[in-house]
């Protein structure tokens, strides 16, 4: 499918470019939040939405600011939000993201994954996605209230684990 936004720059556009799952150690990451969200985006957010673009592993895949077009509305950038900027800091053998969180509640042994995936859009190939899945079943906005909502255990590892992940800018004042 071809893009047909005309407020998308071109090389943002996926035009059959292939789905790249490797990742690279230092490789960055890019979320959009409101401003006093700035220092952990994912505090607030469902752990089944969460939504960034990749620098790439050539450092041309995206530019930061790309994360704030809008692709659904044209002329709807999100230029009102901020930057939080991730950095990818350890990937399996394989170049791929994927890290285990485990709780046992009631008894009960409970095990979520959270992966990094490569989910380009037609108009914005620098997409990804962390996807979250428990006990093999994907979690989504859907069935998040009925399969994670209680594990406040893993929830807090899963949100834990992308804050560590976060770049802090330096405030300087002279």
């Amino acid at each position: 499918m071809l893009c047909v936004l005309k407020h998308i720059p071109e090389r943002l556009h996926t035009n059959s470019k292939p789905i790249i799952n490797e990742f690279k150690v230092g490789e960055e990451i890019y979320r959009r939040c409101k401003p006093e969200e700035l220092e952990n985006p994912f505090t607030s957010i469902s752990i089944a939405d969460l939504s960034v673009n990749r620098q790439g592993m050539d450092k041309e895949m995206s530019q930061p600011e790309d994360v704030l077009i809008n692709i659904l509305e044209c002329g709807a950038e999100n230029y009102n939000l901020e930057i939080c900027t991730l950095e990818i800091k350890s990937l399996l053998e394989n170049n791929t993201f994927h890290k285990e969180f485990t709780e046992e509640k009631n008894g009960v042994k409970f095990k979520a994954e959270m992966k990094l995936i490569h989910a380009p859009d037609c108009c914005m190939y620098p997409h990804c996605e962390f996807r979250v899945w428990l006990d093999n079943e994907h979690i989504t906005i859907s069935n998040f209230s009925i399969k994670l909502k209680k594990l406040k255990g893993i929830k807090a590892e899963l949100r834990h684990e992308l804050a560590k992940m976060i770049i802090q800018k330096e405030i300087r004042q002279n």
